[in-house]
């Protein structure tokens, strides 16, 4: 497995990703709007010439915002989220921002716990934030004075 930068030309990839992780995906024309966005940043995890997994990262003001972070089903529990979100966290730091941060569906328990592992607090809920009346939990992993877990 090999991280890279991912492009425009890997839109149809991405959103066939996000289908298969998300009960409301963003679609192409979502993800190539966030991902022309300034301060945007895309990796994804690539085997063989195929993405596995994506994240979109948006650098505002001085927090780095997880956009999305999907994995192919038949991929996850291979390090693929995890790789993703350690090169968040170093550019982040590399950029001088003092957090990462998230919101996650409250019933996506593996993602929170990958979260959890990687220094993630929770740190708020947005009520009703997903269309089907879902809370979000929102999570924030500090990169200064070694808060949250690893620094």
């Amino acid at each position: 497995m090999r991280l890279r930068v991912v492009h425009r030309e890997d839109l149809p990839q991405l959103a066939h990703i996000e289908e298969s992780c998300s009960s409301s995906p963003w679609g192409m024309g979502m993800l190539g709007e966030a991902m022309g966005l300034e301060g945007a940043w895309g990796w994804g995890i690539e085997e063989g010439g195929r993405l596995l997994g994506f994240g979109l990262f948006l650098k505002v003001l001085d927090e780095m915002q997880v956009l999305t972070l999907c994995v192919l089903p038949e991929h996850r529990r291979r390090g693929c989220g995890r790789r993703l979100m350690e090169e968040a966290e170093h550019l982040a730091r590399e950029l001088g921002m003092e957090k990462l941060s998230l919101e996650v569906r409250q019933s996506n328990l593996p993602a929170l716990t990958l979260y959890g592992h990687l220094g993630f607090i929770r740190v708020g809920c947005r009520k009703a934030y997903y269309k089907d009346g879902e809370d979000a939990v929102l999570m924030d992993r500090p990169l200064r004075g070694g808060e949250g877990g690893k620094s």
